[in-house]
C-alpha cells in the first residue's frame, strides 16, 4: 500500500527528530530541539582571558557578531562599562548569541558558555536582554521578571538586565539598568576584581 504525502511527511519530521536528538546528544552544536526552533549555528566569543566580567548580549543576523554591538547600542555599552563598571571595554569578554524574537533554547549554548568561563574565570556574568536570557536560562526565564536579580550560572554569579538597543528605545527603563550595573560594580568591589 502507498504512503499518503502526510504518513510520508510524519516520517520524514519523525528521521529528521531523531537524528537530531542523536546528533545533539554527540555535542554537535546548533541543532534545533524542535524543528521550529531557531537557532545559530554558532556563539560567539571575544576578548581578553581572565577579564573579571563576560557580558552575554546578542548579534543581529549580518551584522558584527563579536565584541561590542553595532551603532548607538555599542556606544551607550561601550560607555555604560566605563562609567559605571569603572573598565574599559576592551578589559571585558564578550559572548553573543543571535538576537530570537521568541522564547527560545539554543542547544550546544550552555556547554559552550561552560568553556568560555572555564578559559575566562569571569567573577561574574551579565546577560544583556531576553535573547541572552533565555539562551542561559531557558525558554521559560522573562526578562522583566528575572532583571536585577543574582543566580549562579556554571559556578559564577549572573545577573540580567536590559540589552542597550531596548534603553535606546525605551529610555524609561535607563534608569533601573544603571541600578544594576553599579550593583556589579559593587560586587566586583567586593571581589576586589577591579
Amino acid at each position: 500500500m502507498e504512503k499518503t504525502i502526510s504518513e510520508a511527511f510524519s516520517e520524514l519530521v519523525a528521521d529528521t527528530r531523531a537524528l537530531l536528538a542523536s546528533e545533539s546528544a554527540r555535542g554537535v552544536l546548533g541543532f534545533p530541539e524542535t524543528l521550529a526552533t531557531p537557532t545559530p549555528d554558532t556563539f560567539f566569543s571575544s576578548g581578553p582571558e581572565n577579564a573579571p566580567v563576560l557580558v552575554v548580549g546578542h548579534f543581529v543576523d549580518g551584522q558584527e557578531r563579536d565584541g561590542l554591538p553595532p551603532g548607538a547600542a555599542g556606544e551607550m555599552l561601550a560607555k555604560m562599562i566605563q562609567h559605571v563598571l569603572g573598565l574599559a571595554p576592551g578589559d571585558v569578554h564578550f559572548l553573543n548569541v543571535m538576537h530570537v524574537t521568541t522564547p527560545t533554547s539554543m542547544p550546544g549554548y550552555l556547554e559552550f558558555l561552560a568553556a568560555t568561563v572555564k578559559r575566562v574565570q569571569p567573577r561574574l556574568i551579565v546577560a544583556l536582554g531576553q535573547s541572552a536570557l533565555w539562551a542561559n536560562k531557558g525558554p521559560g526565564a522573562n526578562l522583566t521578571a528575572n532583571r536585577g536579580k543574582w543566580t549562579d550560572l556554571a559556578g559564577v554569579p549572573f545577573l540580567p538586565t536590559f540589552h542597550p538597543s531596548f534603553l535606546l528605545a525605551n529610555s524609561e527603563f535607563k534608569r533601573l539598568a544603571f541600578r544594576d550595573l553599579k550593583d556589579v560594580k559593587a560586587r566586583l568591589d567586593s571581589l576586589g576584581a577591579v
